[in-house]
């Protein structure tokens, strides 16, 4: 249910202009099903006195560092996708299965128009179905520009590099081999 990191990874390669986003606190936008609410039963010590009896509570919502929550969650987002096929067009949804390691977007492709009209419409996707996608950023200006402040990845900078040299020249011809140690 959960797609690989080096398929994300892959995918996440082949396009030009690529963005990023993350679903925010993604595991407590999925409840836990009543009936299996016994599984993630834990005590609680009032005011951390240990003298007194322990509390006895059920979590509802899906918590970080549960082994079951990652797929739950990957299960739910899928969901919101798969009933949404005729709402947004079928790059989105495939955006949404394919492009997605766990709470986080990768997605790349040719044209900045692409990546704005993909971008918008994976967060609406991902907005129906109580995932707020957020935290975005992008190798294109224009993207980024067409997002609204608070979307963005925080503290993003904008590095103005210039020409850079787009291949490794050295004395031998040949790539230079490193090793630590």
């Amino acid at each position: 249910m959960t797609n690989t990191l080096l398929g994300v990874l892959l995918r996440f390669r082949q396009g030009k202009v690529a963005f990023t986003g993350d679903i925010k606190t993604m595991f407590f936008q999925v409840k836990v099903d009543t009936r299996d609410c016994d599984s993630l039963r834990f005590l609680w010590w009032p005011s951390n006195d240990l003298s007194k009896p322990a509390a006895d509570y059920q979590m509802l919502i899906h918590l970080f560092g549960v082994t079951s929550s990652p797929v739950c969650a990957s299960y739910a987002l899928r969901r919101v996708a798969d009933n949404n096929v005729t709402a947004v067009s079928a790059d989105a949804v495939s955006t949404i299965k394919y492009s997605f390691y766990v709470d986080d977007c990768v997605k790349s492709v040719e044209t900045d128009d692409i990546a704005i009209k993909l971008a918008t419409e994976v967060k609406l996707l991902s907005d129906s179905g109580g995932f707020k996608l957020t935290k975005f950023s992008s190798n294109s200006k224009k993207v980024l520009l067409s997002l609204s402040p608070d979307e963005l990845a925080p503290g993003l900078k904008d590095l103005e590099l210039g020409d850079l040299p787009t291949s490794n020249k050295q004395s031998s011809g040949r790539l230079l081999e490193y090793r630590k140690g």
